[in-house]
């Protein structure tokens, strides 16, 4: 069982608010919701999201569900979730958004 629980997704996107005083490393580099409050973008040193290889590409229109959150790709971006809050976010190039 995983100890920390959560969807994200890595890439760019804009736009991006402000970096907090907080994050001393990259920042907006993704976004992700744990599901227990409003999807948050990343403040993280590198790749986070990753199997350490090759990872596959989710094709549009496919979806991956897991621990409790469902990702779904879509002509306008990736969209995850938190099935039971049903907070999340949608990530694209040239949009977002955080609920």
């Amino acid at each position: 069982m995983p100890t920390r629980t959560e969807a994200g997704c890595q890439g760019v996107t804009t736009p991006v608010p402000p970096r907090p005083e907080s994050c001393m490393v990259d920042w907006g580099s993704g976004i992700r919701v744990t599901g227990t409050a409003r999807a948050e973008f990343l403040c993280a040193g590198g790749l986070v999201y990753t199997s350490g290889g090759v990872d596959a590409v989710l094709p549009v229109g496919q979806k991956v569900a897991s621990f409790g959150f469902t990702c779904t790709s879509e002509a306008n971006g990736i969209t995850c979730r938190k099935d039971d809050t049903g907070h999340g976010f949608r990530i694209a190039t040239n949009s977002n958004e955080v609920f």
